[in-house]
């Protein structure tokens, strides 16, 4: 087909070819690029330089009171308090008694520091169940919920970092609206 073609032609599907060619390298390595990645830090993001390093890494997602909220990449047996302190640490109004700083961190794990603002000691002075500070014992203690639900919901706290509210129970497996219903003044989320 090429040969078919005229000279006129030819030459201007070679300049095209050579235009396409020279566009597509300056758009991969063009100074615009250069410029663009050079002034965004995203040095603890995922899809950063530090993950094409190939190492074994746990992503977590630091949010709530945290100075620089976002997705981090850390090392295997990191524990809460290095993903907060890579993240620059908790803002003033940080509740950090509400989370375990020494807890490993797992891979895709969501972790939530709550405000001191949104803690009332009224709450469980009156017999209300923390939902982000209870153990399996405290969650079985609910009407309807057993060990195998409370092992729901304790997976789930940990794999969202905490809860944000007592609706977020929808979402364990085995607890619907009107198990919700039945539980939701014993329960506060701090």
């Amino acid at each position: 087909m090429y040969f078919q073609l005229t000279p006129l032609q030819r030459r201007i599907a070679a300049v095209s070819l050579l235009f396409m060619a020279l566009g597509l390298t300056a758009r991969i390595r063009g100074p615009a690029w250069d410029s663009l990645t050079s002034t965004f830090d995203d040095s603890h993001v995922v899809g950063s330089s530090e993950m094409d390093s190939g190492e074994s890494e746990v992503l977590v997602h630091l949010a709530g009171e945290v100075s620089n909220p976002g997705v981090y990449a850390m090392d295997p047996g990191d524990r809460v308090v290095d993903a907060l302190q890579r993240a620059g640490g908790v803002l003033a109004e940080a509740d950090e008694g509400a989370i375990n700083m020494a807890a490993l961190l797992e891979d895709g794990e969501r972790i939530v520091v709550p405000s001191k603002s949104r803690n009332s000691s009224d709450d469980c002075a009156e017999g209300r169940i923390d939902l982000n500070g209870a153990g399996a014992e405290e969650l079985e203690q609910l009407h309807g919920i057993g060990p195998v639900l409370a092992e729901r919901i304790l997976t789930l706290r940990r794999e969202r970092g905490g809860f944000e509210s007592v609706e977020e129970l929808l979402d364990v497996s085995g607890v619907g609206v009107k198990t919700l219903d039945r539980i939701r003044e014993e329960l506060v989320v701090h």
